[in-house]
């Protein structure tokens, strides 16, 4: 088991030093740094500007359809054509956006039916029941329409809503989840818990669960206060590796710069068992039992895994290039 404490956020300073010669700098050299500085300027602002055009950062992920277990939101596109005999041009337009909305509902409600509420089960089989069934259809009617557009025969949308819409709708239904008087940090203690499970098949979902390797619940449903379960879900879920796997120190036991304060991070000395279920050692459950925060109520857990479906900058580069080079191999 390996347990690390978290060195928080923290920037270093830069340390200066002039050259033991100098000289005067004349006028004409002044002029060429000068505009170099703009150049070099002028470019990293050109480079920044590409990569939001092209896809180089998460930004360019509201166009991929699916469940965006990272970003913590459903993405779905809907096209249509305009039908035959329209009166005009501009109402063959309206009528191929009504058309392209009706797709981007059916397909979002798709993927809300095949989220994963925990390992064994999936919202479809929540909404058999109508308080849930009739709660996810009103999320879907009320699909919130990010970009749009009409090169004359297909009109296309994209759209979706947050997952907590998700969580909302399926809370009732989900067992032992019920309101708790939620703690304040106080500076002793941990305050979160990471899990990296690195390459392990986990299946992110809901609800999660947690043992110890002598079957003991850890974390689950019935440790966490419903209404931080509905506004950020039982943990974040970040991508293996983390697209913002620089700002890690491995060789110094180093943590994810993003978490926050004093976070208890595992990441050896754990396993998924048959039933989709997090193993992690008696040690490290100790560890979590007697932490004087209990930071399962709020919810303040992040899980690290291979499976987050989180759009990093390498992944959105690649694409980038295929679109350039349709030579290249498919991504494995």
């Amino acid at each position: 088991m390996e347990i690390r404490r978290s060195a928080g956020r923290s920037r270093g300073g830069v340390l200066e030093r002039e050259g033991a010669l100098s000289r005067k700098v004349p006028k004409e050299e002044k002029k060429i740094s000068g505009a170099f500085r703009v150049f070099l300027e002028r470019g990293i602002g050109l480079l920044f500007l590409s990569g939001l055009l092209f896809g180089a950062f998460p930004a360019y992920a509201a166009e991929e359809p699916g469940i965006r277990w990272g970003e913590d939101r459903i993405v779905a596109l809907g096209q249509a054509v305009a039908p035959e005999g329209a009166a005009s041009p501009g109402s063959a337009k309206l009528l191929a956006r009504r058309g392209a909305v009706v797709d981007l509902q059916r397909n979002l409600l798709e993927y809300v039916q095949g989220v994963r509420v925990d390992a064994a089960t999936r919202m479809e089989n929540y909404m058999v029941h109508d308080e849930v069934r009739t709660s996810v259809e009103g999320v879907i009617r009320g699909v919130e329409i990010w970009r749009s557009s009409w090169d004359g025969e297909v009109y296309s949308v994209w759209g979706g809503f947050s997952m907590q819409k998700v969580r909302q709708a399926g809370a009732p239904r989900i067992p032992g989840l019920t309101s708790r008087k939620v703690p304040s940090y106080d500076g002793k203690g941990y305050s979160s818990l990471v899990l990296d499970l690195g390459d392990l098949p986990f299946e992110p979902s809901l609800v999660i669960s947690v043992r110890s390797a002598s079957g003991k619940k850890i974390y689950g449903p019935e440790f966490v206060d419903a209404a931080s379960f509905v506004e950020k879900g039982m943990c974040r879920y970040e991508e293996y590796p983390s697209p913002r796997s620089s700002f890690r120190i491995p060789l110094l036991g180093g943590t994810p710069a993003w978490a926050e304060g004093n976070a208890l991070v595992l990441s050896r000395d754990m396993a998924i068992n048959e039933a989709g279920e997090i193993v992690i050692s008696s040690e490290a459950a100790e560890v979590i039992e007697r932490n004087s925060f209990d930071f399962r109520i709020p919810c303040e857990v992040t899980v690290i895994t291979k499976t987050a479906a989180i759009r990093g900058f390498l992944d959105s580069r690649f694409v980038f290039r295929k679109i350039w080079n349709p030579s290249l191999p498919e991504k494995p």
